[in-house]
């Protein structure tokens, strides 16, 4: 029996110690597998992302550890700038990978890897600025909504109260947000005036909800309420999001409201990315990144005749 447990601590020890190897080999050297290091990029992306984290839905059992449900995303310059230089990083490492020592579907994987990196390292450097993070369809100040109240989920009183710590953090999101609204400023790229007219329109509507209609408040209260909480602690969550409301969210609605309605007068009367700097540039790399070709746009538009 002795020999016995004997064996089995020195296999354990040998199992930990090739992990340890492995994941040192992962995380601090050239990894031994082109796979294995595209897939920890991935997880790390995703743990990157409080947002991505709740879109799994699973990861939300180890909360404890993560701390995801809580957070949102808060991207500025800075964070920019360091996407920027991961993505260089991750793409001088698949550089690393001799094409001889990788299998026929690993060339594809690393072709399309590299392909993918380098449009985003080539946008990142010569056009940080030409996307509109406030738009109509698809602009920070909808998606965070949108993400609370259909994406969020309210199954217990730590989960409401994560949703009020969310709403907590809107400010410093759209403060992030206004950095890289005024670094584009000062490039001279503004949104079409359509552009500001609708969502102007979108945050003047928001903040004039009254305080039972708003959509952050009424589908927490809704959730809550399926709940069955007993009548102190729901109204002690409806106050603190109440509080959250009037000291986080519509501040920070405020905010981009306020630089809508100071940049209104430089709108672009343009509609197209040509009238953007170097907009010719920028659309012959959108060109490339959605046909993965090289051909212009009157080459594309040949074909289609």
């Amino acid at each position: 029996m002795r020999k016995f447990f004997k064996w089995v601590v020195y296999s354990i020890a040998v199992v930990l110690a090739l992990g340890m190897l492995y994941l040192g080999n992962l995380f601090f050297m050239k990894p031994l597998s082109l796979d294995h290091y595209l897939g920890k990029e991935v997880v790390l992306e995703f743990l990157d992302s409080p947002e991505a984290l709740t879109y799994m839905g699973i990861v939300d059992r180890f909360n404890w550890i993560t701390g995801h449900q809580s957070k949102i995303s808060i991207t500025g310059l800075e964070d920019l700038e360091e996407d920027l230089i991961e993505a260089k990083e991750v793409k001088s490492m698949l550089l690393a990978f001799n094409d001889t020592s990788l299998t026929k579907q690993q060339k594809i994987t690393k072709k399309i890897a590299v392909f993918d990196l380098s449009n985003t390292i080539e946008e990142a450097e010569k056009f940080p600025y030409h996307s509109y993070p406030l738009n109509q369809i698809g602009g920070i100040h909808l998606n965070r909504v949108e993400f609370m109240t259909d994406i969020h989920p309210i199954r217990s009183v730590k989960e409401a109260k994560a949703y009020i710590d969310r709403l907590n953090l809107f400010d410093d999101s759209f403060k992030g947000t206004l950095e890289i609204l005024d670094a584009q400023r000062e490039a001279g790229i503004y949104p079409p005036k359509f552009v500001f007219d609708h969502v102007i329109r979108q945050l003047t509507e928001f903040l004039n909800y009254e305080k039972e209609k708003n959509p952050l408040r009424e589908v927490f209260v809704r959730k809550i309420k399926e709940l069955e909480l007993d009548a102190e602690t729901s109204q002690d969550l409806v106050s603190k999001l109440d509080l959250a409301m009037e000291e986080s969210v519509k501040p920070g609605f405020g905010l981009l409201l306020g630089f809508m309605y100071e940049t209104l007068p430089q709108a672009n009367n343009h509609y197209g990315v040509w009238s953007l700097p170097n907009g010719d540039d920028f659309y012959a790399l959108r060109l490339k990144v959605y046909t993965t070709t090289n051909y212009s746009a009157e080459e594309i538009h040949n074909i289609g005749l």
